[in-house]
């Protein structure tokens, strides 16, 4: 994986601002910032579903973070809801 290019290549719908390209750091290191989409691209899509994950992929996230539990009858859940801080599932 490169450090300059994002995950899916071609065209995003959301390009990287200008003042992330032309700052001080940008200038010093061609490294773009890591971009970590938590619970997918919540700002654009319903967070935790698969079409925030699949947005923040082509938005350019370098990671994803996403909340993965396991209910009581053992099936994978992805949501809030069941962290320590909410123990409904």
């Amino acid at each position: 994986m490169s450090d300059t290019a994002p995950i899916v290549p071609g065209e995003h719908p959301h390009e990287i601002p200008a003042h992330v390209l032309h700052s001080p750091v940008a200038r010093a290191s061609p490294r773009l910032p890591q971009a970590i989409a938590h619970r997918g691209f919540k700002g654009q899509y319903p967070e935790n579903t698969l079409l925030s994950i699949d947005g923040a992929i082509r938005a350019g996230a370098h990671a994803l973070e996403l909340d993965l539990h396991i209910s009581r009858d053992g099936v994978v859940v992805l949501s809030h809801v069941g962290a320590p801080s909410h123990p409904a599932i």
